[in-house]
């Protein structure tokens, strides 16, 4: 203590400010473990300790704020379930991505304007329904699926009927040029052979593919109704099981009938 009363500090107040303490500066008035401390010894003086550790707590708080909006997003975020994953967990994370409950839940449906005269494959649909499903497709991406797939069976539809629509006009004219008054007569003869042999399923499937305006078959079928008498074709008698069945004079063959 020195004659005002002051306590005998000055030397290490001295050793900070002017640099003495065996070269410490500052760092000679921490304790003896604080003194050599590495982090420390990169600052010069104190106010760059200040400076340094204003900045840090800045950042500090600036990370905790984003720490939280992550934790928030956390709550609804979404984690690949791993390929070992039980059934249970890899069904919620389907149901999160957006998939129905059940395969009857998805909202696609057949579509508004198909056409009325081409079959819709419910069965295709029920199937598709139950695999999307156990492959976990959210709602809106099977919509889209679906969409696209009845856009590619209508188009070919299109195509389908396009191409018997030509057959049958190709056909019937080429067998009227070639049978000319006769066409009427041979299509009734052509007609008889086809039920005779092939019954109303094979006049139905032929007309309806275009088929049964394809020349050789029309040619084919006339030559069998030629080489059958008479009387068995008046019977309707049946080549092919020997039976009688309703008289089928009165038929005609749907795709050569003229329009």
């Amino acid at each position: 203590m020195d004659s005002a009363g002051n306590t005998g500090n000055t030397g290490t107040t001295g050793a900070a400010g002017s640099g003495g303490g065996g070269g410490l500066g500052w760092r000679a008035a921490l304790p003896a473990d604080l003194q050599n401390n590495e982090t420390l010894s990169s600052y010069k003086e104190v106010k760059d300790l200040g400076a340094a550790h204003l900045d840090l707590t800045t950042k500090y708080k600036d990370m905790e704020k984003k720490v939280s909006e992550y934790e928030g997003r956390l709550k609804n975020a979404l984690f690949l379930p791993a390929d070992d994953a039980a059934d249970e967990e890899r069904a919620a994370f389907y149901n999160k991505l957006g998939r129905p409950e059940t395969p009857d839940k998805y909202s696609f449906k057949k579509p508004e304007d198909w056409p009325k005269d081409l079959p819709y494959n419910e069965e295709f649909e029920r199937g598709f329904r139950e695999f999307i499903h156990k492959i976990g497709l959210p709602d809106r991406a099977a919509g889209q699926i679906y969409s696209w797939y009845s856009g590619i069976v209508l188009e070919q539809a299109k195509k389908d009927l396009e191409r018997r629509n030509a057959l049958l006009t190709e056909g019937q004219k080429k067998m009227q040029e070639e049978w000319k008054d006769k066409f009427d007569e041979n299509v009734k003869i052509t007609a008889r052979a086809v039920e005779a042999f092939g019954g109303p399923d094979l006049l139905r499937f032929l007309d309806e593919s275009g088929l049964g305006n394809h020349p050789l078959l029309v040619k084919t079928f006339y030559n069998i109704g030629r080489a059958m008498t008479e009387d068995q074709l008046a019977d309707g008698y049946q080549a092919h099981g020997g039976r009688k069945t309703k008289a089928v004079g009165s038929l005609t063959y749907p795709s050569m009938t003229k329009k």
